[in-house]
């Protein structure tokens, strides 16, 4: 929503916004482009608008909203208003999938940056002012989000968006909150698929859950890139001495370099040079953008350097695919330190307990595992057992805690890391402010 908000005031519009409390990094970027915010819902923050835009977290009792609909204010949802003002006459492309679009949203934009793109990305990349621009050329690109649009409309956002041509990542089943089933979840996608246009593209993972199905919905052409034969595939990737990844595409002309670590980031980076060859991007052109894409915010950030040694990183990771990934990127990038992961149960997924028996095996290329508090338990009927999962961790061979306290996990933190450790947190949310704990105590 807050980059949303930029979009709307860089097309002259006048935006505010509220929320129950505005956080890091969104904060910072809405008081640096001079977008006003209130972090409590009240009524007399709304004014006399001619639109509300209301997110998808917003339900019926929020004390804006009632007002809103009492008031018979004009509203529509985030994916309506980006839509209407933005996605007309444009090609656009939209990153979907399980894992892995906010990087490949704003990594494909990077690409496309010859074509003057447009781009909406949930996260906030290291080589863009924000995660937004209007951009003037035909590309748009979208982080096509299967969560549901708004209180008023529970089909997935990614439905709206109109593309010509969809990047489709790994899919696995998650969102237990909105999909009762993997089944349910994979119609979303083979909707998101069936109204791409004859004349566009889907450029897909060849092996993520219900690929055939999903697939046998497309009627236009159809790029697949993956790990094994027959697809396009990241080929001789070896580790240059400065750290960065270097690889080959089977079927493509030319070698790739990346800093992004982990086989995962270079196979989304094989997703997106497909993805921005079919815009018509020149494979040596992409050649020479890869190297200088930097990333973005809270995936795999390099959150705190300490001066003798010890090394904390931030990453989004909530499923255990993620988790597995990240953690597998950090060991093949820092042979021979200790990795302390942290983790905070956050998502509605993990809250309900769809993944507590795969956490354990999620966890394998940790030395140490902290499991936090599950967040907002009391609204989950059967949450996570935090404490049975650090319990099965700890069976496989692995140090491993569960500790309800944030301020006592930044402690113990602090306390027990040495010089030769990696400590990565792990959370789509803020994790009580862990991050600041963490930086405060170790400056």
């Amino acid at each position: 929503m807050a980059h949303l908000a930029v979009l709307l005031r860089d097309i002259d519009h006048d935006v505010t916004g509220s929320d129950q409390g505005v956080y890091s990094p969104m904060r910072e970027l809405l008081e640096e482009e001079g977008i006003p915010f209130a972090d409590v819902y009240d009524p007399v923050n709304l004014g006399s608008p001619d639109l509300v835009v209301v997110g998808n977290a917003i339900s019926r009792g929020n004390e804006e909203l009632e007002e809103v609909l009492a008031r018979r204010i004009p509203f529509r949802s985030q994916a309506e208003v980006l839509k209407e003002l933005f996605l007309e006459n444009r090609r656009t492309a939209v990153v979907a999938g399980t894992h892995g679009k906010t990087t490949c949203s704003a990594l494909l934009a990077w690409l496309l940056q010859d074509l003057d793109p447009g781009f909406l990305v949930g996260g906030i990349p290291l080589d863009f002012r924000c995660g937004a621009q209007v951009g003037h050329g035909e590309p748009f690109v979208v982080e096509g989000d299967e969560y549901d649009t708004a209180f008023f409309d529970k089909g997935p956002k990614f439905l709206h968006y109109r593309p010509w041509l969809v990047l489709l990542n790994d899919v696995e089943y998650d969102h237990a909150d909105i999909y009762k089933d993997l089944d349910s979840y994979l119609l979303a996608f083979e909707r998101l698929v069936n109204v791409i246009p004859a004349n566009g593209r889907l450029v897909m993972y060849a092996h993520g859950a219900g690929v055939g199905r999903i697939r046998s919905k497309a009627r236009c052409e159809v790029i697949s890139f993956g790990t094994s034969a027959g697809d396009h595939s990241p080929l001789d990737v070896c580790v240059e001495p400065n750290g960065m990844r270097s690889f080959a595409i089977s079927r493509v002309p030319g070698r790739f370099r990346t800093w992004l670590i982990g086989m995962h980031n270079i196979v989304n980076s094989t997703g997106c040079i497909l993805a921005a060859h079919e815009y018509g991007v020149p494979f040596d052109r992409l050649a020479e953008l890869l190297p200088m894409f930097a990333g973005v915010h809270r995936r795999q950030e390099l959150l705190v350097k300490c001066a003798g040694g010890l090394l904390v990183y931030d990453d989004f990771a909530h499923h255990p695919t993620a988790i597995a990934a990240t953690l597998r990127a950090l060991r093949e990038s820092l042979p021979g330190r200790r990795i302390w992961a942290v983790f905070e149960p956050r998502s509605w997924s993990m809250r309900m307990k769809v993944f507590q028996e795969k956490m354990p095996e999620a966890f394998q290329d940790a030395d140490r595992v902290i499991i936090g508090p599950v967040f907002q338990s009391s609204r989950v009927a059967a949450a996570l057992d935090p404490a049975a999962v650090a319990s099965a961790i700890a069976q496989t061979g692995r140090e491993a805690a569960y500790i309800p306290d944030i301020d006592e996990i930044a402690r113990a933190i602090a306390s027990s890391a040495g010089a030769n450790d990696a400590v990565v947190i792990l959370s789509n949310g803020a994790f009580g402010g862990l991050a600041i704990k963490l930086k405060e105590l170790l400056a």
